[in-house]
């Protein structure tokens, strides 16, 4: 499948998004619907530039590779395990560790860095900033 042809389905699927909250928007009282207007026209306006602009461009022939979009899900799969398991803070960091060792990243120390600090991000902002209880783990029970 072409690349002008995907980022117009995309453009599309969008249009259409943003028309149902525009429509969903106007149902509300007069003050509640003011943000949701807002937002909804503004971005039909800029989805259709970008189509307008997608016309003009020229593309190169896109390939998928559908092994890394599997290993995309799978990870989802695996990082929604692992949040039940671990809970929230480990989970998040375990999902951005084995998705970047799926994609194939060979840094793998500097990987295990980046997912360690989205764990403690979580953790930060999350439980100690906003006080929110997030998930806890079956087995850590953190």
């Amino acid at each position: 499948m072409k690349r002008k042809t995907l980022e117009l389905v995309f453009l599309l699927g969008m249009l259409l998004f943003f028309g149902v909250y525009l429509v969903v928007g106007l149902s509300y009282p007069p003050r509640p619907r003011e943000l949701p207007v807002l937002v909804s026209a503004v971005s039909i306006v800029l989805v259709l530039v970008e189509i307008v602009l997608t016309f003009r461009k020229n593309f190169k022939e896109l390939t998928v590779n559908w092994v890394k979009v599997g290993y995309s899900f799978a990870s989802l799969v695996f990082a929604l395990l692992a949040i039940e398991l671990l809970g929230m803070s480990l989970g998040a960091a375990l999902f951005v560790f084995v998705l970047g060792w799926l994609l194939g990243s060979k840094k793998k120390l500097t990987l295990a860095f980046v997912a360690g600090s989205t764990g403690l991000f979580v953790y930060v902002v999350f439980n100690v900033l906003l006080k929110l209880t997030m998930p806890i783990g079956i087995i850590t029970g953190f």
